[in-house]
């Protein structure tokens, strides 16, 4: 990642969380860029020099999620078991989804596709820190798709996972 100016990283974290304020009350679709300025003292001229239109901004947000969501899998724990491990990852993985859910529900299903993907791919990456890469390849693919289904179906998985150990 390259290194931006001061300046631009903090006038695209103001456009960021006036966009994140609005969507409180108010839906995307409904967000006009000068709204985005007005909340965030940002000259409308300014936003289109970072962004061609909101809908880069919200791009822009689901990059900056990515990233959060990654980080937050950079556990430095030492993990008695694999359960641990794995109950560890699901309630990182669920703080993430709780604090960013208006966000998450403003992106399209393409972003959040993307935002996934890359979480997935980095849980495995992790996982190999603590397990063999076979075994880490085997728990990222299944808590991948248990992850997912929580998502959608909006169930905890925490008591699956008691089941498998």
């Amino acid at each position: 990642m390259s290194k931006e100016d001061l300046r631009i990283r903090r006038t695209k974290k103001q456009l960021y969380d006036s966009l994140l304020k609005l969507l409180e009350t108010t839906e995307f679709n409904n967000i006009k860029v000068i709204d985005v300025c007005k909340l965030s003292n940002i000259n409308r001229s300014t936003f289109y020099d970072h962004f061609k239109k909101k809908d880069d901004l919200l791009l822009y947000i689901s990059d900056q999620l990515k990233e959060e969501l990654i980080k937050s899998l950079n556990i430095d724990y030492k993990f008695q078991n694999k359960k641990e491990l794995l109950i560890k990852i699901v309630s990182e993985f669920n703080i993430f989804i709780d604090k960013n859910r208006t966000i998450i529900n403003c992106l399209s299903t393409n972003h959040i596709a993307l935002l996934l993907q890359k979480y997935f791919e980095s849980l495995e990456e992790i996982m190999q820190k603590y397990l063999s890469k076979e075994d880490a390849i085997f728990y990222s693919g299944g808590l991948s798709s248990l992850l997912l289904k929580q998502q959608i179906d909006n169930n905890k998985i925490t008591t699956i996972i008691d089941k498998l150990f």
